[in-house]
């Protein structure tokens, strides 16, 4: 099963997906299972930001940073794959923008969720050499620009959706905890595909 069939599931029939993916993409030096995992988050704020559909558009291109946009970023410049996450959602207000990477903050009501999912993408993203923006307005949807520093390693796979579940193997059996059926669902078949049983 590929990414974009996965998010697909996970995200319902409500909510159409714009893949608009490069194909000569550099590739990047990040762990596979993880950025899936940052796919994923994504994608469910998108939904949630979405109650009655919209659109949900993942774009990728490569991009050169130049000295004065990586100051600004702070990053170092030179080149990047950026992957961008677009939805026609309520919007984030501005008064929250600063907070939402921050851990177990949330907007949704309690017990909706612990208000980790973008902590866990800045993390990610900041661990891979990179960094993440937003742009959002309220009634006007959101944008996340997560930018992965290029490597020449020709052992690193590009980033594409068919090669984020193809990256990691392992062996053991994991135990899934979680409340929302649908991202049980989808955990349990990355990790089975990666290798690992599931319970």
């Amino acid at each position: 099963m590929d990414m974009s069939h996965m998010l697909n599931r996970l995200i319902g029939e409500h909510i159409a997906i714009d893949l608009h993916l490069a194909t000569d993409l550099w590739s990047v030096r990040a762990d596979a299972a993880q950025l899936e995992q940052v796919l994923v988050n994504l994608a469910l704020n998108a939904r949630d930001a979405m109650p009655d559909g919209g659109r949900l558009a993942i774009e990728t291109v490569n991009r050169e940073v130049t000295a004065a946009q990586a100051r600004a970023l702070q990053i170092s410049p030179g080149p990047f794959v950026e992957l961008l996450v677009r939805d026609t959602g309520a919007g984030i207000p501005l008064e929250v923008q600063g907070r939402i990477f921050e851990p177990f903050f949330t907007t949704k009501p309690k017990g909706a969720g612990p208000g980790l999912g973008l902590s866990m993408v800045y993390g990610f993203v900041r661990q891979s050499g990179g960094t993440v923006t937003v742009g959002s307005a309220p009634g006007q949807g959101s944008s996340f620009s997560l930018l992965l520093p290029r490597t020449d390693d020709t052992t690193s796979a590009p980033l594409t959706p068919r090669t984020l579940v193809a990256a990691a193997q392992g062996t053991g059996t994991v135990l899934i905890a979680e409340d929302e059926r649908a991202l049980r669902r989808l955990s349990a078949t990355v990790l089975r595909q990666a290798g690992y049983q599931t319970i």
